[in-house]
């Protein structure tokens, strides 16, 4: 099945799969395990040996209506990687990352093409990085996929009174958690941060963010420039869609 390029969807497959519970069947063994107790014993040894395992940055250009870019930037820790879960072969990989992957999600649409792809390894991080450019803003409402519970909302000035604007859902977390798994999720995302950056067509007049409570986040509002920056232990646990909304 195609991946879709959505910014936040690893961070959707993550969440629902360590909430799910459904029988799984290790490859090679001849008996079934509850795929809950096995990614819970597998984000526990993460957890203890992976710790900052991966961070992510998104990029919106929406300073050309024809001409509409999507940058996706991931920060792998090159431990997580060496395990194999990001290998296009891999059924339980939590990002498609491919260029295959990457040349196929493109291939959806007519007028989007892969501006750039690269997958760079330093001692601290496998970073990749893909660049998408789309000619409509149907193409990159597609593109962005719906992670967080629903697409990307353009609104005009006849929609709103004061200008045109975005509406941006980010991934969130189950209305619900215990204890034990948020200890879990944070201490699998110890540090890491997701930023988000809009490139608007004006200068921007307005900007709502969700608040998250308990760690660090901030925004921040340059001109045409925004930027979001939050844990993504509290990204992945927020409950609820949570909504970025730009306004022009």
């Amino acid at each position: 099945m195609k991946k879709i390029a959505a910014p936040f969807g690893h961070l959707q497959l993550l969440r629902t799969s360590f909430f799910r519970s459904r029988p799984l069947r290790l490859p090679g063994s001849p008996g079934l395990l509850s795929r809950g107790v096995f990614l819970v014993a597998l984000l526990v040894v993460l957890t203890v040996s992976l710790a900052s395992c991966l961070s992510v940055e998104t990029e919106l250009d929406l300073r050309r209506g024809d001409d509409l870019g999507l940058v996706l930037r991931y920060r792998i820790n090159p431990a997580m990687w060496d395990l194999g879960v990001f290998d296009p072969d891999s059924p339980e990989r939590a990002i498609p990352v491919s260029r295959r992957d990457v040349e196929e999600t493109a291939g959806l649409y007519p007028d989007v093409r892969v501006a750039h792809y690269s997958i760079d390894r330093t001692s601290e991080a496998v970073i990749v990085e893909v660049q998408y450019r789309a000619g409509s803003v149907e193409s990159l409402k597609g593109l962005w996929g719906t992670a967080g519970g629903a697409p990307l909302v353009f609104f005009s000035s006849s929609d709103a009174p004061s200008g045109s604007g975005v509406r941006i859902p980010l991934a969130t977390g189950p209305e619900e958690s215990d204890p034990e798994q948020q200890a879990l999720l944070e201490g699998l995302f110890a540090g890491q941060r997701a930023r988000v950056t809009v490139y608007a067509p004006e200068k921007i007049s307005r900007s709502t963010a969700p608040e998250f409570s308990g760690s660090s986040f901030e925004t921040t509002t340059e001109g045409s420039v925004f930027s979001l920056v939050v844990a993504m232990h509290s990204l992945v646990t927020h409950p609820g869609t949570g909504w970025v909304e730009l306004e022009w």
